[in-house]
């Protein structure tokens, strides 16, 4: 139910906030993805959900509501129960991800500075392959490459935030990240 929930979350917010242009952004200015034929890239091709949630601060009434409307196959919810569903997510997402949580940070990714998100937004990674450069001025195209990413993080954190009306977050990773034990706090 867990993955259903998020799963149709994300991919709302990944609509309501437009990323789709932004996975065309990054591949157009020679970003590469990490591992591009995942089966995980169904929503898109360079971010992915974070923050993970669960029900236990829900009311019994709620989780009952979450019970019935997510425990299904995930294409029976989009085919039959999307609305619904949203409506449930917009209704229920700050309590699900714990966005009022007493932490004011918390860590996504290896114990550094760089993974660490404010614990009230809702947080977003963006994925893709920072060593894997097939050209002679490697250190330079690595600059080159962490400045878009750098933009693109505080595009989605400023503006991209403030108009969606979702607080947001966002932290990079690439293949060597990925491969660091994570932190869960």
């Amino acid at each position: 139910m867990e993955y259903n929930y998020e799963f149709i979350f994300f991919e709302y917010l990944y609509k309501k906030i437009g990323l789709q242009k932004y996975d065309e952004e990054l591949l157009n200015k020679g970003i590469k993805m990490i591992d591009p034929e995942n089966a995980d890239k169904r929503i898109s091709k360079y971010f992915s959900l974070l923050s993970k949630g669960d029900t236990l601060n829900f009311s019994q009434e709620l989780k009952d509501r979450y019970s019935r409307i997510f425990n299904k196959d995930l294409n029976e919810i989009l085919t039959n129960n999307y609305d619904e569903a949203i409506e449930f997510i917009n209704e229920t997402y700050k309590e699900y991800f714990h966005l009022n949580d007493p932490l004011e940070y918390k860590y996504y990714g290896p114990a550094d500075d760089d993974y660490l998100a404010p614990s009230n937004c809702i947080v977003i990674g963006l994925n893709y392959s920072k060593y894997n450069i097939e050209r002679n001025n490697v250190e330079e195209e690595i600059i080159r490459e962490d400045g878009i990413v750098v933009d693109m993080l505080n595009l989605l954190q400023g503006p991209v935030a403030q108009q969606s009306g979702y607080p947001l977050a966002a932290v990079s990773y690439n293949e060597v990240t990925l491969s660091q034990p994570f932190v869960r706090l």
